[in-house]
């Protein structure tokens, strides 16, 4: 799997980028993590993180520029490219997907192309991530008392963009000790 995000330029003086407030690989790569987590159904299992050296780049913060690579459980691994220092023309989502010779690529939640070997079809979207209909569902499984999302598989995710930084920050490999049971 390969997931790239064009996150776009914010200042080191945003509220966003206040180690208080998380950051944005706390706050925006859990969610590629977790899409990679659902694909796979399985864990992530070690991490490998570098980012950006801005030493000659004023106002850019170097976690806003990584390169992600995760070994999950099953053997598959999952690489997310977040950049914030892209073209702003360039679509802010592009996410690869290849197993049993088979591929998908997503662009931006605006098409889809399934390739199979022998032939490809494209299914167009609107661009829309869902995040309505994740609203509305979650309101109904307050409503109707069921759990939306594994509260173990949310704490494995907290846990992956914690190793995430740690790897970046002694550049060695993080192995997470997480097997596919419940934290």
């Amino acid at each position: 799997m390969i997931y790239r995000i064009n996150a776009g330029f914010i200042p080191k003086e945003h509220w966003v980028q206040n180690p208080n407030e998380g950051g944005r690989i706390i706050g925006e790569v859990c969610h590629f993590i977790d899409t990679m987590m659902y694909l796979t159904n399985s864990k992530p299992q070690s991490i490998f993180a570098r980012s950006l050296s801005s030493n000659s780049l004023e106002n850019i913060k170097d976690t806003d520029n990584v390169a992600i690579t995760i070994n999950f459980n099953d053997g598959s691994v999952g690489t997310i490219i977040y950049i914030s220092m892209g073209a702003s023309n360039l679509t802010k989502e592009y996410f690869e997907v290849h197993t049993e010779r088979k591929s998908a690529i997503m662009n931006n939640f605006e098409l889809v192309t399934l390739y199979d070997g022998k032939s490809n079809k494209s299914i167009k979207m609107d661009g829309d991530k869902g995040i309505k209909n994740e609203i509305k569902e979650y309101i109904n499984s307050l409503k109707k008392g069921y759990i939306l999302i594994n509260f173990d598989d949310l704490a494995i995710v907290t846990k992956t963009t914690f190793a995430i930084l740690e790897s970046i920050e002694t550049n060695r490999i993080i192995n997470l000790n997480i097997n596919n049971e419940a934290i």
